[in-house]
């Protein structure tokens, strides 16, 4: 569109033949034409003695940049399967007084997708909320990291970005640990438990199965990791036993199986006396100093004053040593009094009396204007051994980090258990702020049956313990499972699998023996678990297959086998495209304009593109070499071009057509918009003149014709439409008074168009 912008000065006076009421004054005067040319593509404006004039579009809205908030502004997707997808939900929320249209979501990493590009632009009002959902799906099994940006119409500049992450994976998500809170109970209550898995679940979640060993722990009989999630809680509900017992929860699905052993044993109470039921806190989490009011309850009112003793696990809560309930009542009430930490820790309080018991967890943290002090903190509060034959010793570690800002002291280590020791720290020692040092736990049941302890570490941060519990055993550790980390496998690949015994291997270590079904996976013909370990992995090869096959995996060991199936693949051929649909927005007439379209090889195996074709008046594309292989990860791009002679909106269709196992037939619609020149013209009326104006009158001369008449306007300004390219206009105007009498032309200005 080519568009001329014009302020001829005030017309000149009306013939004299008019009387002085019927035409304009003579007694103003004729300034100079003022033109300015420009050729019109969007929102454009010109200032001058009328004030700014706005052409075409939409005059930009400077809030859009801070009023569109997005939410979350970092989208993580952790690890996803490859072959699978995550999605997350992204709200964009307009904070202006405005509406803002949005009209572009760009990315630029085909791993993300983002839901609605195709129903744009979309006018999201002043404090409305759009929501989006952006879906991850891995190519292959590295970081991937893109920004998601939101384009508005009044901006090319992004009024919002959010950065999106996600890691690929092989294989498919299994579980991968099981933990409880507890793993020791006197008496009845319940534990709570957290199955993890090896990367995020797939669409539909992930179906696990619970099972327990004896009827003293109740498990549900599953629980479904979210699709897209890591973890999953349930609750296991202990009963109270007449002997001391061993329970295992275990968690399975398909062929991996995680377990975690509690030990139970019977609540002691005096003759007549109520058990301990609960021990809560009215405040669980402090950042800095504070105190809490805590609450030990019993199962029923005591006959007579009931003493129970308290303690803390941390030197930062303090509680009194015992409280005693009053006879006729069923609590009794204390205050925690917690100081000012330099890191973030827990502290477990705990009430006991007559050899039950019950706690709660105070998460500590640091205060934002805490000063400087010295800080421990442990890689981990509590360590399973599980079954561990009698005589033989296992070992875990534990790391000491000094986190606060003066030198950490560590004065002592101590363990408290039948078998349980602890080796490898000469104290007292002194860690720089940022050191650590290396503790050894040793395990070395000399009977059969469950124990359990505690590590204690004393420093001048305060004392911390963390729980330690195993089970001697006389019986051989079986083969309790056989894993690996991908079940479906495309194409050639190493899978890492693993083999698990029931309990830590004896002195010796345990062999097993290992097979395959099909020679097309290949692993050793045996491994060695070694002494006091309960894993060992190894690869099982897998070759290039043309045909889907399924193939078994056994380990046998002491009788006992253990198998899982895999599924073998031939590697798939797949093309993407980068767009579904590509405009070309406004378009002059006969003049060119191209926009880039991104083929890409997402499969495992090479994609042939046979043949690309384009329809639609003014579309083409760009000479490119057909057919053309594009292997894993390669891309071509495409150079499509727009030119048309008609003015109007055109609609056209790119066609890509390849041997993909899916989509074989790509198309992408295409769209542009195709404008026609025009002359616009505006004028200041007389401003001196004691008559009124009625009418202009407006003249044109093509290249060097006469002038004609072209349009009668009551107001001063006026389009011309019907001109043509490669033209020379020339343009006058004349006022018309309210009696009819014309006025002398104006100056004159010529337009070329181009």
């Amino acid at each position: 569109m080519y568009v001329i912008k014009m302020r001829p000065a005030p017309v000149r006076d009306t013939a004299a033949q008019h009387s002085i009421n019927s035409c304009q004054s003579r007694d103003f005067h004729p300034s100079t034409l003022l033109a300015f040319v420009f050729i019109c593509l969007c929102a454009l404006g010109v200032s001058g003695c009328g004030g700014v004039v706005a052409l075409s579009g939409s005059t930009p809205n400077p809030t859009d940049a801070v009023s569109l908030v997005a939410s979350p502004a970092t989208v993580e997707f952790g690890s996803v399967g490859l072959g699978s997808s995550a999605d997350k939900r992204i709200s964009l929320s307009n904070k202006g007084t405005d509406s803002v249209q949005i009209s572009e979501l760009s990315l630029s990493n085909t791993a993300f997708r983002v839901d609605g590009e195709g129903k744009l632009p979309v006018t999201v009002a002043a404090g409305g909320t759009l929501s989006l959902t952006v879906h991850f799906a891995p190519n292959s099994d590295s970081d991937s990291s893109d920004q998601l940006n939101v384009i508005t119409s009044s901006s090319s500049a992004a009024a919002a970005a959010i950065k999106l992450h996600g890691k690929g994976a092989s294989g498919t998500a299994e579980i991968g640990g099981l933990t409880c809170d507890q793993g020791k109970f006197s008496g009845a209550g319940s534990d709570s438990c957290t199955i993890s898995t090896t990367m995020a679940a797939p669409a539909g979640g992930l179906q696990v199965h619970l099972s327990s060993n004896i009827s003293a722990i109740k498990v549900p009989a599953s629980v479904k990791v979210p699709a897209g999630a890591n973890s999953v809680k349930f609750t296991a509900t202990v009963s109270k036993v007449g002997s001391d017992e061993t329970g295992t929860i275990t968690a399975s699905h398909g062929s991996t199986a995680e377990s975690f052993s509690i030990s139970l044993s019977p609540a002691t109470t005096s003759v007549g006396a109520p058990e301990l039921k609960s021990l809560s806190c009215a405040t669980t989490s402090f950042t800095g100093a504070g105190k809490t009011a805590c609450t030990a309850s019993l199962s029923a009112k005591a006959s007579k004053a009931f003493v129970v003793a308290l303690a803390s696990t941390s030197s930062a809560v303090s509680v009194p040593a015992n409280a005693s309930i009053p006879a006729g009542t069923s609590n009794v009430s204390f205050t925690a009094t917690v100081a000012a930490v330099a890191n973030a820790q827990t502290a477990t309080l705990s009430v006991s009396a007559n050899g039950s018991s019950r706690s709660i967890s105070i998460q500590l943290k640091p205060s934002k204007n805490s000063t400087s002090a010295a800080a421990l903190s442990l890689s981990t509060s509590s360590m399973q051994f599980g079954d561990v034959a009698v005589g033989t010793a296992v070992t875990k570690s534990i790391t000491v980090t000094s986190t606060g800002n003066l030198p950490l002291i560590i004065k002592s280590d101590s363990t408290v258990g039948t078998g349980f020791s602890v080796s490898g720290g000469s104290f007292p020692a002194t860690l720089k702020a940022g050191q650590a040092v290396v503790l050894t736990v040793h395990f070395n049941p000399t009977a059969a049956g469950s124990t359990s302890g505690h590590l204690t570490i004393a420093s001048n941060a305060g004392t911390q313990a963390v729980s330690l519990s195993g089970n001697g055993t006389t019986t051989a550790p079986t083969l309790s499972a056989l894993s690996c980390s991908s079940s479906s496998i495309v194409g050639s690949f190493a899978d890492s699998c693993k083999v698990a015994l029931s309990g830590s291997a004896p002195k010796g270590g345990i062999t097993v023996a290992l097979a395959s079904s099909n020679t097309s996976v290949k692993v050793p013909a045996s491994l060695t678990i070694p002494a006091t370990a309960t894993t060992a992995t190894f690869t099982a090869n897998a070759a290039a297959v043309s045909t889907s096959q399924s193939v078994k995996l056994t380990a046998t060991a002491g009788g006992a086998s253990r198998s899982i199936s895999l599924q073998l693949n031939p590697a798939s051929a797949q093309l993407r495209a980068d767009a579904t649909t590509v405009s070309f927005g406004s378009v002059l007439l006969n003049q060119a304009t191209t926009q880039i379209v991104t083929l890409t090889s997402v499969g495992k195996a090479a994609v042939t593109v046979k043949s690309i074709a384009v329809s639609g008046t003014g579309f083409s594309l760009s000479p490119v070499s057909l057919p053309a292989t594009l292997n894993p990860g390669q891309k071509l791009l495409l150079t499509l071009v727009y030119k048309a002679s008609i003015a109007g909106t055109q609609k056209g269709l790119l066609t890509i057509n390849s041997n993909s196992s899916t989509n074989t037939t790509l198309t992408i619609n295409l769209t542009a918009n195709t404008s026609g020149h025009r002359v616009e013209l505006d004028w200041n009326p007389p401003g001196t003149s004691s008559n009124l104006v009625s009418s202009y009158k407006v003249y044109r001369a093509n290249g060097t014709a006469s002038f004609t008449k072209i349009a009668t306007t009551g107001q001063p300004s006026y389009t011309d439409t019907a001109v043509q390219s490669g033209n020379t206009y020339k343009y006058y105007v004349t006022s018309v008074g309210s009696s009819g009498g014309e006025s002398k032309p104006s100056n004159t200005f010529s337009a070329t168009i181009p």
